[in-house]
């Protein structure tokens, strides 16, 4: 009962559209960066993650740093919602709850680390944080997520191992994968045309029906005083990224059956591309470090990749997540430093890799976590920041009060 109140119900709606607008200015100005999130009073929880909570680090380590924050209501209302906040280098990522929430439901390593940092790394977390409850997201997901991930660090070390022994300087040209098919071997069309002294600017090309890739070959003579018609199998040696075709006049015979082997060449240039692409953004200090011990992989991430390995071994035997790693540090240490040759060390992650496979085969843990929905609203609505139209009554109260 508010009756001895001395306000009529259009001064309250002329207060609560204040209150909107004011809000809702602010709104539209959202523009989120870790800075300003730091001092937004919004997130719940903040670690210290990476190498250094791994007890892994050194002294010329980053420090990264992993969190959790709620926005008000009515910014997680906006079409323009943000979910996650993140520095140029990815050394500190936030995730807004939600989306805390659906990775730790998908099992996502990172996510599941910081929910289970050690107390000496947590910079700061609110009560709220802790209906998690973290034990419910370590299901048999686990099994997928970090092996899976893995497993495609162990690839990416094979991909690496080749642009460090095999480095694609050379951007591929078109003729490299052209080829002429006498009826027993295939000889590439270079060889074959400076054997016969001919320039490829004097050759023409036309598609052969029904048969793909495949081409006839003819040559017109530099002393052939007719209209030109053949201008070479491609426009620039050097340059060109396709074949041309050309019109042949009638009467002329095919010299040879020319292949290009389409699909080769496009792979040979994704390669290529993806060599120019890592070594324009690649890690000059680690790619130094590969140099340096000669076994032609990245030895930190094999070391981290080896790490997660054994804590998905602690998820499935101790129903938890060691972070520090303090036990495995001289091991792990040892192939940072790129003691182990490349083969041997992919040879003992794939064991590990298998072992863990049949422990999580043989394994009690649940096959998926509790309905994160019901989980959000409840952490939502304790959350003093997400009950903002209380505290619009509450001022209401205050102003008319005062």
């Amino acid at each position: 009962n508010i009756s001895y109140f001395s306000f009529s119900n259009q001064n309250i709606i002329k207060f609560i559209i204040f209150m909107f607008i004011k809000e809702l200015i602010k709104g539209i100005f959202l523009n989120l960066d870790i800075d300003s999130l730091q001092k937004s009073g919004y997130i719940i929880m903040e670690a210290i993650t990476g190498s250094t909570s791994f007890n892994l680090n050194t002294p010329t380590s980053d420090i990264d740093k992993h969190g959790v924050f709620i926005l008000p209501i009515k910014d997680r209302l906006r079409y323009d919602y943000i979910d996650e906040i993140k520095d140029e280098k990815n050394d500190c990522v936030y995730w807004e709850i939600g989306k805390y929430l659906e990775l730790l439901a998908k099992a996502n390593p990172g996510a599941l680390e910081l929910l289970y940092s050690p107390e000496k790394c947590i910079l700061q977390k609110k009560a709220v944080f802790d209906l998690i409850p973290k034990e419910k997201f370590l299901t048999m997901n686990c099994k997928d997520t970090f092996i899976q991930y893995a497993k495609s660090q162990i690839k990416r070390a094979f991909g690496l191992n080749k642009k460090v022994f095999k480095p694609k300087e050379k951007e591929p040209e078109v003729l490299e994968f052209c080829f002429i098919w006498d009826g027993k071997i295939a000889e590439n069309v270079k060889s074959f045309l400076a054997k016969k002294e001919i320039n490829q600017k004097n050759v023409a090309i036309s598609a052969i029906d029904k048969m793909e890739n495949m081409y006839n070959l003819y040559i017109q003579l530099e002393s052939d005083s007719s209209l030109r018609w053949a201008y070479g199998i491609v426009r620039d040696e050097k340059n060109s990224k396709d074949i041309q075709l050309s019109s042949i006049p009638k009467g002329f015979e095919s010299s040879a059956i020319m292949f290009f082997n389409r699909n080769a060449y496009s792979n040979e240039c994704k390669e290529y591309a993806q060599y120019i692409e890592w070594k324009l953004k690649r890690n000059n200090d680690r790619y130094e470090k590969t140099l340096e011990h000669g076994k032609g992989y990245d030895s930190k991430n094999m070391m981290h990749n080896y790490r997660l390995l054994l804590t998905a071994k602690d998820i499935v035997e101790k129903k938890t997540i060691i972070i520090d790693r303090t036990k495995d540090r001289e091991f792990l240490f040892k192939i940072k430093n790129g003691e182990f040759e490349f083969d041997e060390l992919v040879s003992m992650s794939e064991k590990l890799v298998d072992e863990i496979d049949v422990l999580f085969t043989n394994s009690n843990l649940p096959e998926k976590c509790p309905d994160i929905n019901d989980l959000l609203i409840k952490i939502l609505f304790t959350n003093e920041k997400s009950l903002s139209i209380i505290k619009y009554f509450r001022s209401l109260i205050n102003f008319y009060k005062g």
